[in-house]
């Protein structure tokens, strides 16, 4: 699968999972759609758009979710009933030892590149074959923007000053999901603001040579995100 006949734009929007997606208008999401877009994880509960690029990075087992299941196995196995019929345009860049986790009609029905966890920041951006795991899958969207040469990137949905999403209700946060993930998810539904938002700057900081490096131009559609808290974010509107 050749993964650069995919881009049809030098701009890409990275979706996050913010509520503030609930907010973007109907003349914004026409603006949004004219480019190139990934989408990870979670993003597949939307209904507004069909990604050009979908990264199945992080599925775990969560009580709000339509597809939450049992243990993680079982988990990847409702994601992909769930997915089942949609994004058959999308590709879907797939980590090798998560494509075990998927039924194998999924190898079947989707177009998909695999790719392999790395943590090396020398791969950050190169390596088409491997994807940055270090942090969030975020920073795994922005190595893959970065590997297919955008030149502009919109950040949409990455809020980061709550906890909400947007496939919850306006006042709920996240939830725990089975006992197994309790000891390291538990207090996350309990914090102002979305658990890795330091991480999340804090990367920004450690890298930004490597970032400035690609000469890419970073957006924030959200002109309320955290993101724009560094110096490498610019709002969109005001670009």
């Amino acid at each position: 699968m050749n993964a650069i006949n995919f881009k049809k734009s030098n701009t890409v929007v990275i979706y996050g999972s913010g509520y503030s997606l609930n907010e973007i208008a109907s003349s914004q999401w026409e603006e949004l759609g004219k480019f190139d877009s990934i989408g990870f994880n979670f993003f597949v509960l939307q209904k507004w758009i069909d990604p050009t690029f979908l990264i199945v990075g992080d599925i775990r087992p969560e009580k709000s979710l339509e597809f939450s299941g049992r243990n993680i196995k079982n988990t990847y196995e409702k994601y992909y009933s769930h997915i089942h019929g949609r994004y058959q345009d999308s590709l879907f860049i797939v980590r090798d030892d998560q494509l075990k986790m998927l039924p194998g009609e999924f190898a079947q029905t989707y177009k998909y590149f695999v790719v392999e966890r790395s943590a090396n920041i020398k791969h950050f951006g190169k390596k088409m074959d491997t994807m940055w795991y270090g942090q969030s899958t975020l920073f795994s969207a922005l190595d893959w923007a970065f590997k297919m040469r955008y030149d502009e990137v919109i950040f949409a949905g990455v809020d980061l000053y709550d906890y909400r999403f947007f496939w919850l209700p306006h006042d709920t946060r996240r939830e725990p999901g089975t006992p197994e993930e309790k000891p390291r998810w538990a207090d996350r539904k309990l914090n102002k603001k979305h658990p890795i938002h330091k991480k999340t700057l804090g990367w920004f900081k450690d890298y930004a040579k490597v970032v400035k490096g690609f000469g890419i131009k970073l957006f924030s559609y959200n002109d309320r995100s955290l993101l724009l808290n560094s110096k490498l974010v610019k709002s969109w509107s005001e670009r």
